[in-house]
């Protein structure tokens, strides 16, 4: 039934998975012909969540295409509710000085995080300073 806390006898109720890895983050849309010159992802999975981070540095031709990243290690769970997020460890090499921080959105039944403006919109590949020759640093969480 795996690990029970506190006198619990629940099946339901133990801690029956638990799994560390590594995964390689991907620039699906935002930059054209990327190449990459370092690529790291790496995650951590207890029970129904998932803990991930990721760095990589590529190099391509920005576009104005909406920024996704994929090949999270999971897919993420379609229920209502369940939808989750990442967050930059350091975005200033991205943002420029007069653009906000790119929001991520890890959606429903989805391996992947796409890039959000504040206004709602897609953030784009040729937004801020562009995400060619960026190292980007990002970390989150998600259901699965």
């Amino acid at each position: 039934d795996g690990l029970k806390f506190n006198g619990d006898t629940a099946a339901a109720n133990a801690l029956d998975d638990y799994e560390e890895g590594s995964w390689t983050p991907v620039i699906h849309q935002g930059l054209t012909s990327p190449t990459y010159t370092s690529t790291n992802g790496f995650y951590t999975k207890i029970g129904r969540i998932v803990f991930f981070s990721l760095r990589f540095h590529a190099t391509g031709t920005n576009n104005n295409d909406g920024v996704i990243i994929t090949g999270l290690p999971f897919s993420s769970h379609s229920g209502s509710g369940t939808e989750s997020g990442a967050v930059f460890n350091y975005s200033g090499n991205i943002s420029g000085n007069s653009l906000p921080t790119p929001k991520m959105h890890i959606g429903g039944n989805t391996s992947q995080i796409d890039f959000y403006s504040n206004d709602g919109n897609r953030w784009t590949g040729d937004e801020g300073n562009g995400i060619s020759g960026r190292t980007l640093h990002i970390h989150g969480q998600y259901i699965v």
